[in-house]
């Protein structure tokens, strides 16, 4: 049974398990094994833990028959010049490589959605690496659009910004 939830204290060990993998995943042919080792141990140390005590943050987590294996974690936008009240932003979606397409990132998005949507949140942002394919095939997939706007990411590669239009239905939710 997947259930999405707030992430707890207890979460975070699994939690960063999760980010490391999923982004082992996508970047193993853009960084280095080392590169790739020194980021996990950031991400168990510093980064995961600070995720909860972030305010402006919400991190949450799907449990697959009692087993964390896909988080979400939604925050202020990049964009300084957005309106945190009319958009929100989800920072990453992760879900165990092997446990991909059994509909996790599905029902965390739906979660981050209808969340926005109670709030009143009209437009969703993501950003996502350019040569994330299978990351960018999944936004697509939820009504995501590019909007022409980028920020560097690693080496000579971009992020690049994905939009939905929450108030006319975009961005696939429950």
């Amino acid at each position: 049974m997947l259930t999405v939830r707030p992430a707890r204290n207890g979460d975070l060990p699994a939690v960063a398990e999760v980010h490391i993998a999923a982004r082992n995943g996508y970047l193993r042919d853009v960084q280095t094994a080392e590169q790739l080792a020194s980021w996990a141990v950031t991400v168990r140390g510093k980064y995961v833990p600070a995720l909860l005590t972030d305010p402006a943050r919400a991190l949450l987590v799907a449990e697959l028959d009692g087993e964390v294996v896909g988080l979400a974690l939604t925050g202020p936008p990049h964009d300084e010049t957005a309106d945190p009240a009319a958009v929100g932003e989800l920072w990453q979606i992760h879900v165990r490589p092997d446990r991909h397409r059994r509909g996790i990132g599905q029902a965390l998005h739906a979660a981050c959605v209808n969340e926005w949507r109670r709030r009143g949140v009209r437009e969703a942002h993501v950003e996502v690496w350019e040569a994330n394919e299978g990351g960018r095939r999944f936004y697509d997939r939820l009504g995501y659009r590019f909007d022409a706007r980028t920020r560097p990411a690693y080496g000579d590669t971009w992020y690049i910004r994905l939009v939905a239009d929450l108030s006319t239905g975009g961005a696939a939710a429950d």
